[in-house]
C-alpha cells in the first residue's frame, strides 16, 4: 500500500500544494549541481527574447566555475554574457549578511557583487535585509532559469560557493556534502513564486522595476492548465518559510510584519507521522526538538531511523543541542536500537551541509531548512517534497534511487547493494569498517547538561557572545538568551496579512 502523499503533504491546508507532471533530477554535492546549473543557464544564450535568470542566495562566490575546465563557466561571467549579448533579465537577491565577519568570509564580497550585477544592462542585485529582526537570515537557495528549453528551477542546500567544490581553509570538512534538485514542470512555477514573493517585499524593488522592467517571471508564478505534455511523472510540493512585510503600514510599527507562509514544518511534521517503514535523515545541525518528539512518537512502528549528522559544526552549542535531540529519541531504551546516528570521519568532504530526508523509499525531501526552529519559523527557506510510484525491484522510485546514491557515497558500496532501505545493516557494517563513525552524543556532554539546555543561568561565552555583540543583541547574555534570540529563534506571533487570501502563494 502506498501512502497518499498528496494528502499528507497538504497538512490540512498548512503544508505544500502538490503539482503533478514534473521531471526532477536529484543533485548530490557541488560539482554535479553546478554542472546542471551551467547547462540550464546556457539555454538562455539565445536571441529569442523574454528569458530570465533569478537567484536567491544566503551567500554567493561569483567567481565559482560551474563547469570544470571551462573558463567561460564562471557564474558572474555567464550572467554578464546572458545580459550583454542576449538581453536576459538577471535578478539576484543576496542576504545582507551582518555576521559575515564571524566566519571565514570576506564581508565586502557581497557588496562588490551587488555593484557588478547592477551594472549589467538588464541586471539588478538587491542586498536583502528585509527581516523582522536582525538575528534571522534569508537562507533560501533557489535558482530559476527560463531559456530555450522552458522553465527550470533549482532548490536545495547549496549556495554557489567555493567550499562546495574544493577544500577551503578554515571551512573544516570542505568541500561540504550537500543536496539539491533540478525541477522542470508546474512545480518550477512555485519556485518563481518564491522569488517573486521576496522581490516584491524589498523596498527597492519598485524603483528597479521602474528603471528597467518588471519581473518577466510574474506570468510564470502560476502553472498554466492544459499547457501541453507533462515534463515528467513526478509529483512535487514546494514549501517555504517566509515572513513578509505588510504593505499598508509604516515599517517601524510593531504589527508591520505578517506571517506569509510557514509551510515547511507542517509538511515535515505530517510526513514524519505518515512514515510506515523507515526514515533516513541528513542534517547539518539537528537541534529542532519538535522533530525529535515527532520521531520518537513513530519509532516504535518503524524498522529504523538512521541519521547522518556532523561530528562538529560552526554553530555555538550545537553539541549540546544535538545531544538533547538524541537524548529525547533514546529516552525509551526499548526503541534506542532502532535509532542510529552517524557522522563521517574527519577530513575533506566530511561536513554534512545537506538538509534532506527519505521516508519509506517513497518520499524525498530536499531543501534549505535545517532541523531547527529558525528554519521552520524565522529564516526564509524553500523545500521540495518529491514522490512518484511505490518502490519495486524492477523500477525503483525517485526516492529510492536518491537514497541509494546517498548511501553509496557515504558507505563506499555499490548503489545496488543498498536497494533495501528498510535494512540498516550496511551502516553498522560501515561503522565497523571505519567508513562512518557511530555518533555518541554523551562522549563530551552529560545527559544532565543535555536535558537543561539551553541553560537560563549560564553565561554565554565566545563565540556566541561575539555573535550577540556583532548583531547588536541587548538581551540576556545567558546561553538561553543568546540561543533563543540569535542562534535558534522560535516563531514570533505575527499579525495576519491584510488581503492575505490574495497575496499568499497559490
Amino acid at each position: 500500500m502506498t501512502t497518499d502523499w498528496k494528502h499528507v503533504l497538504a497538512a490540512n491546508g498548512k503544508g505544500a500544494v502538490v503539482r503533478e507532471g514534473n521531471r526532477v533530477d536529484a543533485l548530490i554535492d557541488g560539482p554535479e549541481t553546478y554542472q546542471a546549473m551551467y547547462e540550464a543557464i546556457r539555454t538562455t544564450f539565445s536571441k529569442q527574447g523574454g528569458f530570465y535568470i533569478y537567484l536567491l542566495a544566503w551567500w554567493l562566490d561569483g567567481e565559482v566555475p560551474l563547469s570544470p575546465g571551462d573558463r567561460d563557466s564562471v557564474f558572474t561571467a555567464m550572467l554578464r554574457r546572458a545580459s550583454q549579448e542576449f538581453g536576459v533579465q538577471v535578478r539576484v537577491l543576496l542576504w545582507k549578511n551582518r555576521v559575515a565577519s564571524l566566519w571565514p568570509f570576506e564581508p565586502k564580497a557581497q557588496d562588490r557583487l551587488h555593484d557588478e550585477i547592477g551594472k549589467l544592462p538588464t541586471g539588478a542585485c538587491l542586498l536583502d535585509n528585509v527581516l523582522p529582526n536582525p538575528y534571522i537570515a534569508h537562507h533560501q537557495k533557489v535558482l530559476i532559469v527560463k531559456g530555450a528549453q522552458g522553465l527550470i528551477g533549482f532548490c536545495g542546500g547549496l549556495d554557489i560557493a567555493f567550499d562546495r567544490i574544493r577544500h577551503v581553509d578554515l571551512h573544516d570538512g570542505s568541500p561540504f556534502h550537500d543536496a539539491h534538485c533540478r525541477i522542470e514542470g508546474p512545480a518550477a512555477c512555485d519556485l518563481v513564486d518564491v522569488f517573486a514573493q521576496r522581490w516584491a517585499a524589498h523596498p527597492d524593488a519598485k524603483s528597479v522595476d521602474k528603471a528597467q522592467e518588471p519581473l518577466r517571471g510574474l506570468a510564470d508564478r502560476t502553472p498554466l492548465k492544459g499547457s501541453g505534455k507533462p515534463a515528467g511523472t513526478l509529483s512535487v510540493g514546494i514549501a517555504r518559510t517566509y515572513l513578509a512585510p505588510r504593505q499598508d503600514v509604516p515599517p517601524d510599527r510593531p504589527d508591520a510584519w505578517c506571517a506569509e507562509n510557514f509551510s515547511v514544518w507542517p509538511m515535515l511534521q505530517a510526513a514524519i507521522a505518515a512514515a510506515r517503514r523507515f526514515i533516513y535523515i541528513e542534517d547539518q545541525y539537528l537541534v529542532g526538538m519538535a522533530a525529535a518528539d515527532e520521531l520518537a512518537a513513530v519509532a516504535g512502528r518503524l524498522q529504523h531511523i538512521t541519521i547522518l549528522v556532523n561530528g562538529r559544526t560552526d554553530l555555538p552549542y550545537n553539541r549540546l543541542g544535538m545531544a538533547k535531540f538524541v537524548y529525547r529519541l533514546w529516552q525509551d531504551t526499548r526503541l534506542s536500537a532502532r535509532i542510529r546516528i552517524f557522522h563521517l570521519p574527519p577530513g575533506n568532504g566530511s561536513y554534512i551541509h545537506a538538509k534532506t530526508w527519505v521516508i519509506d523509499d517513497e518520499l524525498a525531501l530536499i531543501g534549505s531548512a535545517n532541523v531547527n526552529r529558525r528554519g521552520w519559523a524565522a529564516d526564509s527557506e524553500a523545500h521540495a517534497a518529491i514522490y512518484d510510484k511505490p518502490a519495486s525491484a524492477p523500477a525503483p522510485s525517485f526516492a529510492q534511487r536518491y537514497r541509494m546514491r546517498l548511501w553509496s557515497r557515504h558507505l563506499g558500496v555499490d548503489p545496488d547493494s543498498v536497494r533495501n532501505g528498510t535494512d540498516p545493516t550496511p551502516w553498522v557494517t560501515a561503522a565497523n569498517n571505519d567508513k562512518v563513525v557511530t555518533y555518541d552524543p554523551f562522549a563530551q556532554v552529560s545527559k544532565k547538561d543535555a536535558e537543561r539546555f539551553p541553560d537560563p543561568n549560564a553565561i554565554a561565552m565566545a563565540p556566541a557572545a561575539l555573535a550577540a555583540y556583532v548583531v547588536g543583541y541587548h538581551g540576556p547574555k545567558t546561553i538561553k538568551g543568546v540561543w533563543d534570540n540569535i542562534l535558534d529563534p522560535p516563531a514570533r506571533p505575527a499579525a495576519p496579512c491584510p488581503g492575505s487570501e490574495k497575496r499568499c502563494p497559490r
